[in-house]
């Protein structure tokens, strides 16, 4: 709470009629005898009086009133400064500029009508603002939302990176194999090509008894058999001509892959598919090669026996 107070331009002596109120009022230690009872109490009311008239609540201790009448005063003071140095400001600035012009009321140059076109106008762009606003935030979701799909393209494109890494890898072993199956085919082409050749050529004669050479070995090791001048695939001819080309096929790399130990060899009713001339030359056949090999023939009818 702030108590309001008033400072006369004499509150230097109004303190000092305080202070001698306050020594009147307070026994003062001398040799003369000491004021009676009637005195003191007529000093205190004229004191509590003069306390009260300034607003200061005289139930309070002397002491601590006249501490806060000092602190006040030392506060009138500082605010007395102030007040004097805006003082001069004011009259600074109004010796520095037009105080009748500055005063004068200011005219506006418009009309009311021309105020309300304004008005009318700034209103119709703030309507455009907002309008504008709302677009820009449609366009910031369809941004964000292009944002978030990025991110996701992202991650497919960084798994797409490593699959591709790893169908890179797959593709490079895949390309050493064929390298290697390659050479190995080379190296087996030309180690056995000439003895396959040879052996097909043996066993297909005694079996058609045909020694012309109407047929060709290819890389593969497939046969393709030459007719009408041109070369075709055994796969387009009978099923028992295919069979004879098989059986022939098949000793002659038996031939090739054994050059020195020879192998048993078992034959499951190979010649089932053969007519009865070339099943006579079949049997020719298995004397040949019961002469190199140890035979083991089965057969599920007696006419093949």
């Amino acid at each position: 709470m702030i108590r309001s107070f008033v400072i006369f331009p004499s509150a230097s002596g109004c303190l000092a009629t305080a202070s001698t109120a306050f020594d009147v009022a307070r026994p003062i230690p001398s040799p003369a005898p000491s004021p009676t009872n009637a005195d003191y109490e007529k000093a205190k009311a004229s004191l509590d009086e003069y306390l009260s008239l300034y607003g200061y609540d005289s139930a309070a201790e002397y002491t601590q009133t006249l501490s806060q009448m000092k602190k006040q005063l030392a506060e009138a003071g500082f605010a007395k400064e102030n007040m004097d140095s805006a003082l001069q400001k004011k009259a600074q600035f109004e010796n520095d500029n037009d105080m009748d012009k500055l005063l004068a009321p200011n005219e506006c140059p418009y009309t009311l009508d021309e105020l309300n076109e304004m008005i009318s106008k700034v209103e119709g762009s703030l309507d455009e603002i907002r309008a504008s606003l709302v677009q820009y935030g449609r366009q910031m979701d369809d941004l964000q939302e292009q944002l978030d799909m990025r991110d996701e393209k992202e991650q497919e494109y960084r798994n797409c990176k490593q699959i591709q890494a790893e169908e890179k890898h797959k593709y490079e072993i895949l390309g050493l194999t064929s390298d290697y199956l390659t050479r190995a085919r080379e190296q087996f082409t030309a180690r056995y090509m000439a003895p396959i050749s040879n052996g097909f050529q043996k066993y297909f004669g005694i079996l058609t008894e045909n020694t012309d050479r109407n047929w060709q070995v290819d890389a593969n090791i497939s046969i393709r058999m030459k007719e009408q001048g041109q070369l075709r695939d055994v796969r387009t001819m009978s099923a028992g001509y295919k069979d004879l080309i098989g059986i022939c096929m098949r000793f002659a790399l038996v031939d090739a892959m054994y050059p020195g130990e020879k192998p048993f060899l078992i034959l499951d009713d190979p010649f089932v598919n053969l007519d009865d001339e070339k099943l006579a030359r079949g049997r020719r056949l298995l004397a040949v090669l019961s002469q190199d090999y140890q035979v083991i023939y089965f057969t599920c009818h007696g006419s093949r026996e």
